[in-house]
């Protein structure tokens, strides 16, 4: 897996990823954040034989557990809670993800500024923007 994103999953086990009985998983420069599992695995689930191998990844805020199991680490990894990822993509905090929180993703385009990195990548570019559109509308609770 390279360059992804898995945001806001729900799952009993592995919300983010489950891996199962294969011990050459590849997970490259990816974000894995905010996924909810009910019993283990909340970003990354990994059973039997499974040992994936992360590089240059984000795995935070994931509940209840960022990975459950064993897991290869090659460097550049961010594994935690509270990793300053915004947990909404309501960047101006108004109670509803719009046009003038596209338009704080746009002024920083390009830019690292973390307030608008809504997949926390480090830039701020379309994905950002995609998130901005997915979550349209008011933000829920």
């Amino acid at each position: 897996m390279d360059n992804c994103i898995l945001d806001r999953n729900y799952a009993d086990y592995g919300a983010g990823i489950v891996c199962s009985y294969s011990d050459n998983v590849m997970i490259n420069d990816c974000t894995i954040i905010f996924n909810e599992a009910t019993f283990t695995g909340g970003g990354i689930e990994c059973d039997n034989v499974a040992i994936p191998i992360l590089t240059n990844t984000i795995v935070c805020d994931n509940t209840p557990d960022q990975i459950n199991g064993n897991f290869s680490d090659l460097g550049g990894n961010t594994i935690g809670t509270d990793c300053g990822i915004p947990s909404s993509s309501d960047i101006d905090g108004d109670g509803i993800v719009g046009v003038s929180d596209l338009l704080i993703v746009i002024k920083y385009w390009g830019t690292d500024e973390a307030h608008a990195d809504l997949d926390g990548s480090g830039i701020v570019d379309v994905v950002d923007i995609l998130i901005i559109v997915a979550d349209w509308g008011p933000v829920d609770g």
